[in-house]
């Protein structure tokens, strides 16, 4: 198995450490998470029939009412086996359109920011012929073409408790998905119309269906970085390499990483977990693909200081951290602090609002005690912006992030309000 290699960068006092991509070709199994895991196969694993006998050792996941999943998949497709507990099975010969007949509605996607793309299915029954649709268009029944990424096909048959199917999608024509997706969200809508359309039982869920490699990816992370499961803070799906398709970053203890089936993560400028105050993903830039937003506590010297820390990720999993500000120092009863907001992008600088952030940082005659203007003999920061001064002209900073540059660092225009603000 090839580890993982920490690459210590030692500079004055934020020195972190990054982690080359490594990709995990074995890792100790990962705890049981709710969410299904599928696993990777060869191509040839399963035979598209409508049958479940090659399923036999795949475990079953439930995702809704009456409903139950398994599901791998292989280098370009997802493979899903449904079984749907229903006594009577009611098709009138219809398309489907109305509340008039049974039928299972799968919506794929992977991040909340993609638009679903959905699976339509009818069972077919004695009287009726099976209806099958992706993206509201027809398939025929041997399957067809998905028209962005290759062939869709579906399988259904009756069974003695219901009805059960298998279908097969690439992983292309998935919205969000790109090389090395970590994970596919399935949204699940299921209308039963046993008493009736007047009756209908409709019962809808949410499946996060995490993928082997990544999960082994995940496993590998916590274990490299000396975390568990316990430890993890924040766990979204998210692009923020600008490359196609989702990353899962993962914030736990003093470490964040960005997960695909492969991993890279960094190490906070911070002693312990405990001085990691703050950690977000943000899209700041508009362009839909997010940074990641920190606020770490250092100590040193007998005193502290707060930095905010905003990263950019590249496509081989680099961190590069495109703005470093002071927000906060202490030293015994003696403390500044500047009060920081991330708000709607322009209007901070007297700019239309537009997609994205905007950075606000603060400073008034109540954030500083025990210091004045004569009495603060702080050296600036050589590494990092010096924080705000309420004894200063300048009490306001805004910045502003297009692509990989940091603009702006001038006053808010006044009149503009910031309501709360994060203090030390």
């Amino acid at each position: 198995m090839r580890k993982s290699i920490r690459i210590t960068a030692i500079s004055t006092s934020w020195a972190l450490l990054t982690l080359v991509w490594a990709t995990v070709a074995a890792a100790a199994p990962a705890k049981a998470r709710a969410e299904p895991v599928c696993d990777l196969v060869a191509s040839d694993y399963i035979a598209m029939d409508g049958l479940l006998d090659d399923w036999r050792d795949i475990a079953r996941h439930r995702i809704g009412d009456g409903v139950q999943m398994r599901c791998v998949y292989d280098r370009a497709r997802l493979f899903l086996a449904i079984e749907v507990n229903d006594q009577r099975v009611v098709r009138r010969g219809g398309s489907g359109k109305g509340a008039r007949e049974d039928q299972l509605r799968l919506g794929f996607r992977v991040t909340e920011r993609d638009k679903a793309k959905w699976l339509e299915i009818l069972p077919g029954t004695d009287t009726a012929l099976p209806v099958h649709r992706w993206g509201a268009r027809p398939l025929k029944a041997s399957g067809g073409s998905s028209g962005d990424g290759g062939q869709i096909a579906v399988q259904d048959s009756l069974q003695e408790r219901g009805w059960s199917l298998e279908a097969v999608i690439p992983l292309a024509a998935i919205p969000g998905s790109g090389p090395g997706t970590p994970a596919i969200s399935l949204d699940i809508a299921y209308n039963d119309v046993d008493g009736g359309a007047a009756k209908a039982r409709r019962s809808k869920a949410l499946a996060i269906l995490r993928l082997r490699e990544a999960e082994d990816s995940y496993a590998a992370f916590l274990q490299a970085s000396g975390n568990g499961p316990g430890d993890v803070r924040a766990d979204v799906l998210t692009d923020v390499d600008g490359v196609r398709g989702a990353e899962r970053v993962v914030i736990a203890g003093t470490a964040i990483a960005v997960i695909s089936d492969r991993y890279a993560y960094m190490t906070l400028p911070v002693a312990a977990a405990g001085d990691v105050l703050y950690a977000d993903v943000v899209d700041v830039r508009g362009d839909g693909t997010a940074s990641i937003v920190t606020a770490v506590r250092q100590f040193g010297g007998g005193g502290s200081r707060d930095l905010l820390m905003i990263w950019h990720v590249g496509g081989r999993g680099d961190f590069a951290a495109a703005l470093v500000v002071e927000v906060g120092k202490a030293h015994g009863d003696r403390v500044l602090s500047n009060r920081w907001s991330l708000v709607p992008k322009g209007p901070a600088r007297g700019q239309a609002r537009t997609a994205g952030r905007d950075l606000v940082i603060e400073v008034g005659a109540s954030d500083v005690r025990g210091w004045s203007r004569e009495s603060y003999l702080e050296t600036p920061a050589a590494d990092a912006r010096p924080i705000l001064k309420p004894w200063n002209e300048q009490t306001s900073a805004v910045y502003y992030f297009e692509g990989t540059a940091v603009l702006g660092g001038d006053a808010k225009v006044a009149g503009f309000q910031v309501k709360g603000g994060r203090p030390r």
